[in-house]
């Protein structure tokens, strides 16, 4: 029987815990760095490319369907948590899918606190439904409340409606 002599489990315990602390934090700041990546795409100083955002759902049994969708060229971060979106697109569906409305406008904000998208710059407005197309082009903005689908668009905007507006018309 061979006796060793005693050794020091505190020192020995602290060593693997430090090692295995440096690991541990240098596999989370690999993880965010690669998950940062992923989401939000390539960052160039403050401005991120490719912003795509699902802002909301329809309830059961279509909670698999978006109600809206945010997406743009190019977005940075604006004061008081909102984001600035350059080349917007903002797109809400009906439950089957299809396009219900979209707006286009070359810079939006969206503040994410307030759920709500507007712009003070120009944009361009389309809406369809089974029997007419709707078109808005204008140069003083929109406001887009995402709670409720509530859109306000400014004065002094061009107007173009297509399609059978009663029974007796035809374009």
């Amino acid at each position: 029987m061979r006796i060793e002599p005693p050794t020091n489990r505190k020192a020995t315990m602290t060593a693997r815990v430090v090692s295995c602390a440096a690991m541990l934090a240098a596999a989370c700041a690999l993880g965010l760095v690669f998950s940062g990546a992923l989401a939000t795409g390539q960052t160039v100083g403050n401005l991120v490319k490719g912003f795509k955002a699902p802002l909301e759902f329809f309830d059961p049994p279509h909670a698999l369907q978006m109600r809206s969708y945010l997406e743009g060229s190019q977005s940075e971060m604006g004061p008081n948590g909102t984001v600035i979106i350059h080349n917007a697109k903002l797109q809400t569906f009906n439950v089957d899918g299809s396009i219900e409305m979209m707006v286009n406008a070359p810079q939006c904000v969206y503040d994410y606190g307030s759920h709500v998208v507007h712009s003070d710059g120009p944009l361009q407005l389309q809406m369809w439904d089974q029997n007419r197309a709707f078109q808005v082009q204008g140069s003083n903005g929109f406001y887009w409340q995402q709670t409720n689908s509530y859109l306000i668009v400014s004065n002094q905007q061009k107007t173009t409606i297509s399609g059978s507006l009663t029974n007796t018309f035809t374009p």
